[in-house]
This record gives C-alpha cells, sequence and structure tokens, in this order.
C-alpha cells in the first residue's frame, strides 16, 4: 500500500510540474523509479550554473517493518534509512546541448544512515555472562564519495531521462544499544542479526525520471 501512494504521488507531482514549466530549462526536479519498489523516496533537484556545469541535491528517505524475529519465528526487524548526495556535473562541450543535457561527469559525496531494531541475544558481563534476549537497534551511518558518468536527455525540453554509473567508496561505523528488562548499559550486544554495512568500495548506478523548468 505505501509503494503505491508513493508512486502515485510522485507520478502526480511529476505531470503537475509539468504542466507549469518555462522555459528555460535551468532546473531539473526528478525521482529514481527503482526506488520506489524499495518503499524508498529518492528526489533530486538539478539546477544548471551555466553551460557545462550543474550542481544537484538528492534526498532519500524510507522505511519497512518485516514480520519476523532476528531468529526467524519471534517479534519483528524494523528498518528506518535515509541519506543526502550533493554533485556537482560537468557535461561535455556540445554545441546544440547545454546543460542540463547530454553526456556528463559528476564527483559526489554521499552521506548514509540505517538504523534497525530486532530481537537478538545479550550478554551481562556484572552477571556470571548470562545470555538473555532483548531488542537491539543498530544505526550505522556510512559517509564517503566517487564519481558518475551519466546521460541526460530533455525530451521536449520538459521530461528528463537521468542514467548514471560509477564507482563509491565509503567508511562506516555501526553503534549497538541494547533494551531488556536489566539492561544497565554494560551489556555486549551480538550483532551477527544486523547483517548490514555500508563501508567500502562499492557501484552507484541508476536512472532518474523527472521534469525540467
Amino acid at each position: 500500500m505505501l509503494k503505491k501512494k508513493l508512486l502515485s504521488l510522485s507520478i502526480l507531482g511529476l505531470f503537475l510540474m509539468g504542466a507549469f514549466h518555462g522555459k528555460s530549462q535551468n532546473l531539473v526536479i526528478k525521482i529514481n523509479p527503482l526506488s520506489l519498489a524499495a518503499v524508498t523516496a529518492n528526489i533530486q533537484a538539478e539546477y544548471a550554473l551555466n553551460e557545462k556545469m550543474s550542481a544537484q541535491l538528492g534526498f532519500f528517505i524510507g522505511s519497512v517493518n518485516l514480520g519476523f524475529g532476528a531468529d526467524g519465528v519471534d517479534g519483528g526487524v524494523g528498518y528506518t534509512w535515509f541519506g543526502i548526495t550533493p554533485e556537482f556535473r560537468y557535461y561535455a562541450q556540445n554545441k546544440t546541448k547545454d546543460a542540463p543535457r547530454g553526456l556528463y561527469v559528476a564527483p559526489f559525496v554521499r552521506y548514509r544512515s540505517i538504523r534497525t531494531k530486532y530481537e537478538g541475544s545479550i550478554e551481562d558481563p556484572d552477571n556470571a555472562g548470562l545470555v538473555t534476549t532483548g531488542e537491539i537497534t543498530a544505526s550505522i551511518n556510512a559517509i564517503g564519495g566517487g564519481v558518475l558518468l551519466g546521460y541526460q536527455w530533455l525530451f521536449g525540453d520538459v521530461f528528463a531521462l537521468d542514467m548514471f554509473i560509477g564507482p563509491q567508496y565509503s567508511q562506516a561505523n555501526t553503534t549497538l544499544k541494547a533494551s531488556c528488562e536489566n539492561c544497565d548499559g554494560t551489556e555486549d550486544v551480538f550483532s551477527e542479526s544486523a547483517g548490514l554495512s555500508f563501508g567500502g568500495i562499492g557501484i552507484r548506478a541508476g536512472l532518474a525520471v523527472g521534469v525540467a523548468f
């Protein structure tokens, strides 16, 4: 149901913006339709600085709750995530295509955060290593950057299609917090159930559709 609402609102917003677009095409508002399948709202705003360069700011947010616990039987696992991506684009010189159109190279930085809650094992060193179960909150934060190679089309000077791919690197840290009946903050948390990491080398790729003003 949430995915359908996100898709409907995003498509409606794009068509409304297209109905009132101007002729300068200096601003492009886009969404990533693939993110909607992952219950994530992903929006980018790109502004042409001159004939060759533009600046873009992207933002995404989403959440989901799975109906099973860390052991696959009891409880539930909830995820909440968000991120922000500032980006600078240099468009290849072309006599017929000025920014924000055509082939581009785009260095970017990216901050991402995800928080997950699940039922897991907790060891209390103050009580002879007694192992109990309780709610564990894992917060994972990552910051990094990379560079993209992409191409953006403006059909009829109104509707945008943006495709890109490139390497990225990020460093991440995880903070774990336990909550149980006798927890006092000194417990050791078994983090295998988190199973998430944003760190290291990876590939960023995707597409976006939108409206130019």
